[in-house]
């Protein structure tokens, strides 16, 4: 019972995120309605977004593959893809439909193949398609490092990945599998897979020091603003970020809010979240923004994208994977 409720704090936390992600990429559409209480999220939401997530695959990868005793990696890349591969392709088939400048054929074929990864690589149509191949990267790369005999070799190469990562994010080069955006991913999923391990371990800190973390950056955040934060702020959202997923966990409340059904079902909806929203408000622009009220529009766009991720998840994730078994 203990780990379905993490599950579904997690899932909860997902929804929180892809909402946050969704409306950091459509405000500008919309002229930005209600900019005050949204201000946050339009200017740094698609950061938080990308790091948690990233974040959070990292830890799944490493914390539920020992606990739940998941299959062999091929296998679960498999099946991962069912899922995956699908809404990734249709959804950017509907971009290049609204595509409004000439189709190119390397940006085409880095797109279907799933190496957009920045550099030599283009962005696919559906750009926040992106992540999905940076993460398939480091799960790759994950992996073959899961099979190295010295599990302490192992642990400290993620760590090297994720110090190396940060290097990258601040290098902003272009350099094939050393881009700026693999060094995102590399960062923070092998710091998920790190936090992981060190939650696992016995004698470790409780789950309730990590609101330290959060709570004081967050404090931070609101009292200096991110121009006032030392270095770079990326890595201060990838350290609340971190600190958020085990102290989400450790507090029973929070875990109740974030389990509620409702939210835990978007959260289960973020791939499709995360892949329909911007075909989506290209056509909504197109057609009912044209002739709505912007923020009446944009709040009934955020419903649209509510539901249609709902659809996508039943039928296009849940439906072809069923499908591809039978």
């Amino acid at each position: 019972m203990e780990k379905r409720e993490r599950l579904q704090a997690l899932d909860g936390l997902r929804a929180v995120f892809g909402m946050g992600i969704v409306i950091y990429h459509a405000g500008s559409a919309f002229g930005a309605p209600f900019s005050g209480a949204l201000g946050p999220v339009y200017q740094y939401g698609g950061y938080f977004g990308n790091y948690f997530f990233f974040l959070l695959s990292g830890f799944l990868a490493n914390y539920q593959k020992v606990e739940t005793g998941e299959g062999p990696f091929w296998g679960s890349l498999r099946k991962r893809l069912r899922r995956v591969y699908p809404v990734y392709a249709l959804s950017n088939l509907a971009m290049m439909v609204f595509e409004t400048g000439a189709l190119s054929l390397g940006r085409t074929c880095a797109t279907f193949l799933m190496v957009s990864t920045g550099g030599v690589f283009p962005t696919p149509y559906n750009f926040p398609g992106w992540f999905l191949c940076v993460l398939l990267l480091c799960g790759l790369v994950h992996e073959a490092l899961r099979r190295l005999p010295d599990r302490r070799l192992c642990l400290a190469l993620c760590a090297l990945l994720a110090l190396g990562g940060a290097a990258l994010e601040g290098l902003d080069g272009s350099v094939p599998l050393l881009s700026r955006v693999c060094g995102e991913g590399y960062l923070n999923y092998f710091l998920g897979v790190l936090l992981a391990e060190w939650l696992r371990r016995p004698g470790g800190p409780g789950r309730r020091f990590f609101w330290v973390v959060p709570g004081g950056l967050g404090a931070l955040g609101v009292l200096l603003g991110a121009e006032g934060l030392p270095g770079d702020f990326r890595w201060w959202i990838t350290a609340f970020c971190a600190g958020l997923i085990p102290a989400v966990l450790g507090n029973r409340r929070l875990e109740r809010w974030l389990s509620l059904p409702g939210l835990t079902d978007l959260g289960r909806c973020g791939l499709s979240l995360l892949l329909w929203h911007i075909p989506l408000c290209r056509l909504w622009v197109r057609t009912a923004g044209r002739v709505l009220v912007p923020s009446v529009s944009f709040g009934l766009y955020l419903t649209a994208v509510v539901v249609a991720a709902l659809l996508s998840r039943r039928y296009l994730e849940e439906g072809l994977r069923r499908l591809g078994r039978a």
